[in-house]
């Protein structure tokens, strides 16, 4: 195995950053995050960071890019350039390619989340539920899968076992927040209800 693979990849100052974006974020991922055992706290972090980095530079701010397009697109391009050199200049690519690494998450599992990310500029209404489920699997279901990973699966059971019943529960709770947030997101001219 080359060295590449086998050194570490973040550091704890990393890993610090992604949980200073996911304590900045949100006080309900922060409260629960206590929940969880340490071996996996941090990959959490990671995960939270890697993907609210990306949803922010879609509905908060693309400073520093003419559009949010091109944010989210720079995002996904130094994503990809993460998984193929084993590197990134960024604290929270590169704690995010350790956490994938070490818990076995496929890089090709972010596709969809790139996908609604950029799908976020342009549609803001759901006419079927079936277009509101495309959107969760790169949502909801992203973080889901992820998450299994993260978390493990016990044997006899096996990750591709699991993943069905991940996506039920992903799902069941993207529609409890999009239910929450009706209000919230119609005065951003979104409505996530069929």
């Amino acid at each position: 195995m080359s060295d590449q693979l086998t050194s570490p990849i973040a550091t704890p100052e990393d890993y610090a950053e992604c949980r200073r974006v996911m304590f900045g974020a949100s006080k309900n991922y922060t409260f629960a995050s206590r929940l969880l055992p340490g071996r996996v706290l941090r990959h959490v972090e990671a995960l939270y960071a890697l993907l609210r980095v990306g949803d922010d530079r879609v509905d908060v701010s693309h400073q520093g890019f003419a559009t949010a397009g091109m944010a989210i697109a720079d995002w996904e391009r130094a994503y990809w350039q993460a998984f193929e050199t084993g590197r990134s200049d960024h604290p929270v690519l590169r704690a995010y390619l350790d956490t994938a690494r070490a818990c076995g998450i496929p890089a090709e599992l972010m596709v969809p989340y790139f996908r609604a990310m950029k799908e976020d500029l342009a549609i803001t209404r759901f006419p079927t539920f079936a277009d509101l489920y495309h959107y969760m699997e790169g949502s909801a279901i992203v973080v889901g899968r992820a998450m299994t990973y993260i978390l493990g699966v016990r044997p006899p059971y096996t990750v591709e076992q699991t993943l069905p019943h991940a996506d039920s529960l992903s799902v069941a709770m993207q529609l409890s927040n999009f239910w929450r947030d009706i209000g919230q997101d119609w005065r951003i001219g979104r409505v996530y209800i069929p």
